[in-house]
């Protein structure tokens, strides 16, 4: 069986502090979810 692909995007604009927040929000919202692949 293939593999889940699940991508996202957005623009870099904000601080480094924001942008690493939205990330970490992004690993807690995917986390649970097995036999996908991630790309941001």
């Amino acid at each position: 069986m293939r593999r889940k692909l699940v991508v996202g995007n957005w623009k870099m604009h904000g601080s480094v502090a924001k942008n690493k927040a939205l990330l970490a929000d992004i690993m807690d919202g995917v986390r649970d979810f097995n036999g996908a692949d991630y790309v941001v």
